[in-house]
């Protein structure tokens, strides 16, 4: 997997739930999802769907810049 990252494409390409440029963190299916594809905790993506909405895109730039709650 390399540096750990991936591009959206990616994310695309191995989405399982409804749509993969929606993180829904109310389903637990999808949230567990976003976790591992995002290489980040439940509680760090809640936050950010907090912080930016729900655009995958958005939740992955945050996370990468390293906004902590």
């Amino acid at each position: 997997m390399g540096d750990g990252k991936k591009t959206q494409s990616a994310l695309d390409n191995s989405f399982r739930g409804n749509d993969p440029r929606t993180v829904e963190i109310d389903n637990p299916a999808e949230r567990a999802f976003w976790c591992k594809a995002l290489l980040t905790t439940e509680e760090k993506l809640e936050a950010a769907v907090k912080a930016v909405g729900t655009s995958a895109q958005k939740v992955k730039e945050y996370l990468q810049a390293g906004r902590d709650p």
